[in-house]
């Protein structure tokens, strides 16, 4: 036979381009071919399976995936839209903090809906690139003034969740 890479023969002007269909071993049968600078989507496929595979110990030992920590407040004095202003303006500086991706805080909306905790005043959620960021914004001189200035005086109770996605 000739060339395996030769044009192919029935290909119109608008689709022929030397090199891009090859002749497979079944005489009559035209497949496309890779042109070059293109990765075979096998290749592709491997290289993805292996990306995923190298990743799971990370995921298995909790490094992998951003994390989210949502804060909820009960003030000294609920339902105090002062304080409440003041807790919200003055976290926001926690997103100067690295490994901070953002940060959101707002007040409760209240429901009749017996699932719903109305109880609280402020919820903040802070989402953070990894645990590692998570564990050194704790300790970030940052939150720990945010904490010893702003929360301490005003707060009469916080509940944490964390969680990673």
């Amino acid at each position: 036979m000739s060339d395996p890479e030769r044009p192919c023969p029935t290909a119109t002007a608008a689709t022929a381009q030397p090199g891009t269909y090859r002749i497979l071993p079944s005489p009559g049968r035209l497949m496309r071919g890779v042109p070059v600078g293109r990765i075979p989507i096998s290749l592709m496929i491997i290289a993805l399976l292996l990306a995923m595979v190298l990743s799971l110990p990370a995921l298995a030992n909790g490094d992998g995936g951003s994390i989210e920590h949502v804060v909820v407040v009960w003030l000294k004095t609920p339902g105090d839209r002062a304080a409440q202003d003041k807790v919200i303006a003055a976290s926001q500086v926690l997103k100067s903090i690295p490994g901070v991706l953002s940060l959101k805080a707002g007040t409760m909306i209240p429901s009749e809906r017996p699932i719903v905790d109305s109880s609280f005043d402020i919820a903040l959620s802070v989402t953070f690139s990894d645990l590692e960021a998570m564990q050194n914004y704790l300790t970030h001189p940052t939150h720990v003034q945010l904490v010893g200035e702003t929360l301490e005086p005003l707060v009469d109770k916080i509940r944490v969740y964390d969680y990673r996605y």
